[in-house]
């Protein structure tokens, strides 16, 4: 049984395909085995029942999805749509003139509007700037390296490492575009923030298949937003350099907001990488405003209102918010299988396996091919009720959304229930999900082969199931790992850490100001109303604990989470944030003077 859940999931996780996705071996033409029953249109199996495709055959799930993600975008107040509007396509960069027409269309516009404020991406304004001024730059280095390099510094490195001609192209590049900086900013403040997808995601040859199903295109929109993120970035990080007042610090603290906002509108969109992204975003945020807190030049009032600010900020997407497009977009892939096989569901085999592999690596997907081609095998030749599968599947989205669908059918049909509850499916703790995705995969796989654990998803044991059987079996496996609330919260506690440590320190250090010391305890936060409640470490498993924190003898603090690990290392740390650490002490820590 587990080498079933075992794949599913490493399909939910995306393992197989990471990086290596142009290493396909190609099966031969699919064909449903006999006795395959086609998923047939109907509220139960579809949830959906409109639009059709053009021949009337199947529901139209690309479209479904489009118009899921893209639903709102056209409202006046869409801030995302605002930033269009006043940028243009300039945003956008290389976006093809079809990508363009079909997104202006999404969001109301006329993609012949000339922009209404002037912007050049940062990268590009860097090229054109060093390709003019050659004799101010490095000789024998293109000017597009230069501006990759000379942008990746503004991002990631700190003060002291920007060269005094590098500032003074930031400098210029911010006071050309301050009026559309700012307008951003404002726009990043509507309630309503939605980013359409521009019609079909577009493979590149290498990564295409014939085979491989097509989902709505938010690749652009992922370009804008990390060119937003830079943007704010950079210019937090000029007027770090350059703060001579109180006014200064404050408005490095606007841009550490305008960085929150643009984590939390991204990570409420629809697309399947979402969450992954507006994490990354969140814990920038933080990791910057942390360095803003630790200069020490905020004052009490300053403090409060910090804290006010992001308890206004937009929340959070929650788990329940991502069901239905997670469900829609398996709706899609089992309406599609009956033409495009098992590669719909990702089952592909990657061979040859690449050079760049470490020997572990390489024997890790010798391992994966070998039962991936076993999957494959029993896609092709042992044959599903799609419709059962599609029914207890929604059933089971429909179960985690509190509606009663599951009962209502056990109710009318009490055998189905009985094969439901005699085919259980094993409990994987996040840690074992970590496993597959961590260095500790192999070992993992070979503990689950040597222990025998695979021999319950055997070809014959499923051939001597009824078809009924083991479409129930499917439909479980399916909703059961299609998106695991534990998975969905690993997925997001970088970035919650992240803020809820900064929030916590910003408390600490009002405290520390109103005072003249730091609490003994957290919980003092909560009895002087800094805190409504000190915050959980996202980190810890099992019984949920509050983040870790102590008075050091010298008078200082250190506030931390256990990371990764998950366990306490008394807020010993390889670095700040090092929130990707799987060896040694990697606690994540804040420690204030």
């Amino acid at each position: 049984m587990k080498k079933i859940l075992f794949f599913f999931t490493l399909l939910i996780l995306g393992v197989a395909g990471v990086g290596v996705l142009y290493y396909f071996m190609m099966e031969k033409p699919f064909a449903p085995p006999k006795g395959t029953v086609l998923l047939r249109i109907s509220q139960e199996t579809t949830v959906v029942t409109e639009p059709l495709l053009p021949d009337g055959s199947a529901i139209d799930f690309f479209a479904v999805l489009d118009q899921f993600a893209a639903a709102g975008a056209d409202a006046e107040n869409n801030g995302f749509r605002n930033i269009v509007r006043l940028l243009g396509r300039n945003i956008y960069g290389d976006i093809s003139d079809e990508k363009w027409k079909i997104l202006c269309a999404k969001l109301n516009l006329n993609p012949d509007d000339p922009p209404l404020l002037h912007y050049i991406p940062l990268f590009d304004f860097l090229c054109d700037a060093i390709e003019k001024e050659k004799e101010k730059h490095l000789v024998g280095i293109s000017p597009k390296e230069q501006a990759r390099q000379i942008s990746f510094s503004f991002s990631f490195r700190i003060h002291e490492e920007i060269l005094p001609e590098h500032l003074e192209l930031l400098e210029r590049w911010i006071t050309e575009m301050e009026p559309a900086i700012s307008a951003i900013a404002e726009s990043l403040r509507q309630p309503i923030y939605v980013i359409p997808p521009t019609g079909n995601f577009d493979f590149p040859d290498q990564f295409a298949l014939p085979d491989m199903t097509v989902f709505p295109d938010f690749y652009y929109g992922i370009r804008v937003h990390n060119e937003m993120a830079q943007m704010f970035t950079s210019r937090y990080l000029f007027r770090q350099i350059k703060q001579e007042t109180e006014s200064d610090l404050s408005d490095s603290w606007d841009d550490v907001l305008s960085l929150f906002r643009i984590a939390r509108h991204f990570g409420q969109q629809s697309f399947p990488e979402s969450t992954n992204f507006a994490n990354a975003f969140e814990r920038n945020a933080a990791f910057r405003a942390t360095e803003l807190l630790k200069t020490g030049g905020f004052t009490a009032e300053k403090l409060r209102q910090c804290l006010v600010e992001l308890d206004a900020l937009p929340t959070r997407t929650k788990y329940e918010e991502r069901l239905e497009y997670v469900r829609l977009g398996w709706l899609k892939n089992i309406s599609e299988f009956p033409k495009k096989g098992p590669a719909v569901f990702h089952c592909y085999v990657i061979e040859p396996i690449p050079d760049h592999l470490s020997e572990e690596e390489k024997q890790t997907f010798r391992h994966l091919n070998v039962e991936t081609k076993k999957l494959i095998h029993i896609y092709r030749t042992v044959p599903f009720d799609w419709n059962i599968v599609a029914e207890i599947m929604n059933a089971e989205f429909d179960d985690r959304q509190g509606k009663p669908t599951k009962q209502t059918i056990f109710q009318s049909q009490p055998e189905r229930r009985k094969l439901y509850e005699q085919n259980t499916l094993p409990e994987y703790s996040l840690d074992e999900l970590k496993a597959i995705v961590d260095d500790g995969a192999l070992d993992w796989i070979m503990k689950m082969s040597n222990a025998g654990a695979n021999a319950a998803w055997d070809i014959v044991q499923l051939q001597q199931m009824s078809l009924e059987e083991r479409s129930i079996l499917l439909g479980k496996t399916f909703s059961k790992y299609a998106l695991k609330p534990e998975w969905f919260a690993h997925l997001s506690r970088e970035g919650t850490t992240a803020f809820e440590m900064l929030k916590t320190a910003i408390a600490l250090r009002l405290h520390k100001v109103e005072n003249e010391n730091y609490p003994a305890a957290l919980d003092e936060l909560v009895e002087k109303g800094y805190l409504l409640e000190v915050p959980n470490d996202p980190y810890r498993r099992g019984i949920p604990q509050p983040l870790s924190y102590r008075v050091e003898p010298s008078g200082s603090c250190v506030l931390y989470s256990v990371g990764v690990n998950g366990t306490a290392d008394a807020g010993l740390y390889t670095g700040t944030y090092s929130l990707e650490g799987r060896q040694g002490w990697d606690d994540v820590v804040i420690e204030l003077d």
